[in-house]
């Protein structure tokens, strides 16, 4: 008996990847401090973000659940902005840096207001 043929198909078109993030994000670059839990100081920049999440590049050992304390260098600020944050993502990359997304679970109201007020500024 001969191995019956089944025919192929063609696979469903991949389905449009859905925006989760709650607000729009803004392509800036802001220089970062990064402080993990276990103690570990790491500096790097920022490659967007907004008042509820931001993306960072540093040579942070991060990965998915990693709670980190990240000091935003605003320009004009006086002062970095303390964020506290949770990494959803992250990725290596070839040049020995890592690339992760942070949602922001704590900011004091004062530094919630700055991030607010210089996201708003930078798109007029």
């Amino acid at each position: 008996m001969e191995p019956r043929q089944v025919p192929r198909t063609t696979p469903p078109p991949c389905p449009v990847p859905v925006e989760r993030r709650r607000e729009l994000r803004r392509g800036l670059r802001v220089e970062v401090d990064l402080e993990t839990v276990d103690g570990l100081d790491f500096v790097g920049h920022t490659l967007d973000m907004s008042p509820s999440g931001l993306c960072i590049e540093a040579g942070a050992p991060l990965k998915e659940g990693d709670r980190v304390l990240v000091h935003l260098r605003i320009p004009g600020a006086g002062r970095p902005l303390c964020v506290q944050a949770r990494v959803v993502w992250s990725r290596d990359l070839a040049n020995g840096l890592q690339v992760a997304g942070l949602s922001v679970v704590g900011m004091a109201p004062e530094d919630a207001a700055v991030l607010r007020q210089y996201l708003q500024e930078d798109v007029a």
